[in-house]
């Protein structure tokens, strides 16, 4: 009998193990499959379009010098319509190899900023309430589609704490929905007595806290009003940033959410029976 029991026990342990590699390695594949379509194809692509700009421009300087053996009618000179025809080409060229050259590399610029900006967000630790009043200890990155946690869509509320209180009093009225549709707000204060955002919070499973003394949480504070400031805005109006299920960042925008339209639009997508584990 004890043997028996000892062979089941060692059964059990090892189809825990292999639940376990199977889903390390489906999360392994998906993020290397990720950066095999995404990194070396742009890169690739930015090094041959860099490579053609370099060429275009060589060839449109090394005809200036033909141009002006063509005009001074010096020995063995091309026609000055030959010449200004290599020109034209070579100028063409480069103007447009340059442009797709300098897209290319501002959108990798962008796609590498929104990586290390979706790292800094999966870091970010906060303390969630169950509705029995647990509270247990999370990063974000734990709530995206394939990890431990729920899969939920963070909604970070920065600003003031009035902001934030009230962006989280005013989800109060649609409680049900908000928790149904697996969006987690997280209100991010950037001062200030947090008392009675903390007594706002209250009974709400869906509402998540920054973790205090995080050095993560004021870098992103830190991001995130530099980059409104950069573009004329005022970061005193409280900004809202919409995390989908993946980490990415869906949008962000100056003042509350609204709630209604936000739990509206990811039901609306269910009942039309569209994919809402990215959204």
């Amino acid at each position: 009998l004890r043997g028996r029991r000892a062979d089941a026990g060692s059964a059990l342990w090892q189809t825990r193990i292999c639940r376990h590699s199977l889903t390390e390695k489906k999360k392994f594949s998906s993020g290397k499959l990720r950066a095999e379509t995404e990194d070396p194809f742009s890169k690739a692509r930015l090094l041959l379009l860099a490579a053609g700009t370099v060429g275009s421009s060589t060839g449109f300087f090394f005809a200036l010098p033909r141009l002006l053996g063509s005009v001074l009618n010096g020995p063995r000179a091309e026609p000055i319509s030959t010449v200004l025809q290599d020109l034209g080409i070579n100028f063409a060229a480069f103007a447009f190899l340059g442009y797709l050259t300098f897209s290319d590399f501002n959108n990798i610029q962008q796609r590498e900023t929104a990586k290390a900006e979706g790292a800094l967000i999966a870091r970010l630790p906060v303390e969630l309430r169950s509705k029995k009043g647990k509270v247990s200890r999370v990063k974000l990155g734990d709530f995206r589609a394939e990890r431990q946690q729920r899969p939920r869509r963070p909604i970070l509320c920065i600003g003031t704490v009035d902001f934030c209180t009230s962006c989280v009093e005013s989800s109060r009225e649609i409680a049900e929905a908000m928790d149904r549709n697996d969006i987690l707000v997280v209100p991010v204060p950037n001062g200030g007595d947090t008392a009675p955002l903390y007594d706002a919070v209250k009974g709400l499973p869906y509402v998540a806290m920054p973790l205090e003394g995080s050095d993560d949480w004021g870098t992103l504070l830190r991001q995130q009003q530099e980059q409104v400031r950069s573009q004329g805005l005022d970061a005193d109006k409280g900004l809202t940033v919409i995390v989908r299920k993946n980490g990415r960042v869906a949008t962000r925008f100056l003042g509350m959410p609204n709630w209604q339209a936000i739990t509206g639009e990811v039901s609306a997508r269910e009942k039309m029976g569209m994919d809402t584990s990215n959204i």
